[in-house]
């Protein structure tokens, strides 16, 4: 994603199984790292320019990914979302010091064994971190809302597919343990 500077991005890279956070200075070309952890999927980046954070998607352990706020060195400033859903895609609300845009689906988890077995539908939801405000924007359990972009304007877009997913994939119609 593109810092505030014009000639500033940052960016994720991943080789094997260790990721990188790096930002590029594209007028000296200059590379810094700001963090590489081990087996941590990234699933999106945003800037947020007003509070010089940016807020990742990261995988957990578990199966799930809940957005967290880093500072523009890379030091971890906590995470902004929780439970047991996969968070992700964010990108942050023109004119806004701390709302982001995002989408994000529920875990579906085997009864006895706690093993994920399905994901709900992707809805999109807006937050913002600094006043602990969360609300749904496109929610519909027959369509996936992913991909959320918002123009400068602050029309909101997103690609809408249907949430038909095989059955061995549908929350709540996960094949049972006859075992």
């Amino acid at each position: 994603c593109r810092g505030d500077e014009p000639h500033t991005i940052f960016y994720v890279l991943s080789v094997g199984r260790s990721v990188g956070l790096f930002s590029y200075d594209l007028e000296h070309q200059r590379e810094v790292r700001l963090f590489h952890r081990s087996q941590v999927p990234v699933l999106g980046l945003a800037w947020v320019p007003e509070t010089r954070h940016l807020v990742l998607a990261l995988g957990q352990p578990d199966g799930t990914a809940h957005l967290e706020v880093f500072d523009e060195q890379g030091s971890a400033k906590g995470a902004i979302t929780s439970g047991d859903s996969v968070d992700s895609a964010p990108v942050r609300m023109p004119g806004t010091a701390s709302t982001l845009v995002y989408q994000s689906c529920g875990v579906a988890r085997h009864a006895q064994s706690g093993a994920m077995v399905a994901l709900g539908h992707s809805a999109i939801h807006w937050l913002d971190y600094r006043a602990g405000q969360l609300d749904s924007l496109l929610d519909d359990p027959a369509w996936d809302y992913i991909t959320p972009r918002i123009s400068a304007d602050g029309t909101l877009y997103a690609i809408r597919r249907p949430a038909d997913k095989p059955v061995n994939e549908q929350a709540g119609s996960a094949v049972k343990d006859t075992g």
